[in-house]
């Protein structure tokens, strides 16, 4: 539910003319050295207003000037934020409006719903599962082209054997081409949620059944014995692989042999999300317009607005909408100055460009990337965007709902 208070603010924040690009442009090296410039000034007109306020030796003085300009310069940041914020334009990516009047873009693009999994407890599956089958009823397409996959690498065997009995009912429900269940081999796990994620898409686009990827000895001691290019990586798979363009038999990925995957059914856009999120109904499509729209074309990795959906549910979850609320201003503005988004795990990613430019690259360490770092914080391997809002026009409103947790 929305705070009314904060949203009169973030609407009085958003009251210039929208800008649409025709693409993506560097930021202005001006405007980057302005700004860096203007974040000093403040800091060293502060620390001085804050030194002559107090009559100090002079070594302790520097010393003094020192750690408060520091102290200072993270709050002269988030300052210097709010400015660009508020006197600059929203810089909002073109779509593809012809295909987003389309309730099924089947004939464009395949797409799936991805949600990488390593439970620890039966109420974590569930909080997965059942967020993933409202995913499913609100994105259903007409065709059933958009798919739905749960990436399993639960060690537990019953909670594991709980979640693949969730997936058989999902499936009768919805049908063994929409629904599907993926099990890693326990002896293949590595990197998190980021190796459950790769391992599948490189099964998805490339065929791979083995790891064929973070296997040189440079990388040895992050990922220990988890590597073996002799090792299957898939030990379970429900659903029908034929709607995926696999039309190789399970038994043949099981053992560990390289099959061919058609065209036809191969995955082109994954939307990731976690545990306790859910993508509302038509927000699916409007990032595929954008992602298909020729200007967008060299963006891999798309990063929605986040929202929580139950800002009222308790206190603490009341605590952390306010926070996010008040420096909510902070990626708008980093956006609007640099052009590119860190990615949190949660957004659309281009599977193609990204299979190339992050995973046969290598391009993440893992044993220094957080499980939610799908990419680097440079656009050298993969760029990502930002999806701003845009104040006059609501089917440019991207967001994916985040239910808050103790």
């Amino acid at each position: 539910m929305p705070n009314s208070g904060f949203d009169l603010i973030e609407k009085s924040l958003e009251k210039s003319l929208t800008i649409r690009t025709d693409s993506i442009t560097d930021p202005s090296p001006l405007e980057l050295i302005l700004f860096r410039i203007s974040k000093w000034c403040l800091v060293g007109t502060v620390t001085s207003l804050y030194l002559l306020a107090h009559q100090w030796h002079p070594v302790f003085a520097i010393l003094m000037a020192i750690l408060f300009g520091y102290s200072f310069a993270g709050l002269a940041q988030l300052l210097m934020d709010f400015v660009v914020h508020v006197f600059t334009n929203p810089v909002i990516l073109q779509e593809d409006t012809d295909k987003l009047r389309k309730s099924d873009l089947s004939s464009e693009v395949h797409m799936a719903f991805i949600r990488p999994i390593c439970a620890k407890s039966m109420a974590d599956m569930d909080t997965v599962l059942r967020h993933m089958r409202e995913d499913v009823a609100a994105n259903l397409t007409p065709q059933h082209s958009m798919k739905f996959i749960l990436v399993d690498n639960t060690a537990d065997a019953g909670i594991r054997e709980h979640a693949q009995s969730r997936i058989l009912e999902m499936q009768r429900e919805f049908g063994t081409d929409t629904v599907f269940y993926f099990y890693r081999n326990p002896e293949c796990d590595f990197f998190n949620k980021v190796g459950i994620f790769q391992d599948l898409v490189m099964l998805l686009r490339e065929g791979w059944t083995r790891p064929r990827h973070y296997t040189d000895d440079k990388w040895k001691e992050w990922v220990n014995d988890t590597r073996d290019p002799q090792k299957p990586v898939w030990s379970e798979i429900l659903g029908d692989l034929t709607a995926l363009g696999i039309r190789t038999a399970k038994e043949k990925i099981f053992a560990g042999h390289d099959i061919t995957v058609s065209d036809s059914g191969k995955i082109d856009i994954a939307f990731i999300a976690d545990a306790d999120n859910e993508w509302p109904a038509g927000q699916s499509l409007k990032i595929a317009a954008k992602m298909l729209h020729p200007a967008n074309s060299h963006v891999t990795i798309f990063q929605p607005c986040i929202e929580v959906s139950n800002p009222d549910e308790t206190r603490f979850i009341r605590l952390n909408t306010m926070a996010r609320k008040m420096y909510g201003f902070d990626p708008v503005a980093k956006w609007r100055l640099y052009r590119f988004s860190p990615f949190y795990g949660k957004g659309a990613i281009r599977l193609a460009a990204y299979a190339d430019e992050v995973i046969k690259k290598e391009a993440l360490h893992p044993g220094k990337a957080a499980s939610h770092d799908f990419q680097l914080m440079c656009n050298k391997f993969s760029f990502s965007t930002l999806y701003e809002r845009a104040p006059t026009a609501p089917t440019c409103h991207e967001y994916l709902q985040h239910k808050g947790s103790h």
